[in-house]
């Protein structure tokens, strides 16, 4: 993950601040879904929503709505 967001972050420069906060929230959002189906967790929808939305808050990006979460953990 750590690789992905110095990617990510050589790319913030080359797109608009809107793209880059979906695209950011997108990648962190299939990560965390990708560890809770590792640990055979149950997927909760609002904790993946509180856990994106703090990563992003620590990036100094605005946060994102349940929607915008709920579309990638329904695939």
């Amino acid at each position: 993950m750590n690789e992905l967001m110095k990617q990510l972050k050589c790319i913030e420069s080359c797109v608009d601040r809107e793209t880059y906060r979906f695209v950011v929230a997108e990648a962190i959002v299939k990560h965390i879904v990708k560890q809770i189906q590792v640990r055979n967790e149950e997927l909760s929808k609002q904790k993946v929503v509180d856990k994106v939305n703090l990563s992003l808050r620590a990036l100094k990006i605005e946060p994102v709505s349940y929607g915008f979460v709920r579309k990638f953990c329904d695939k």
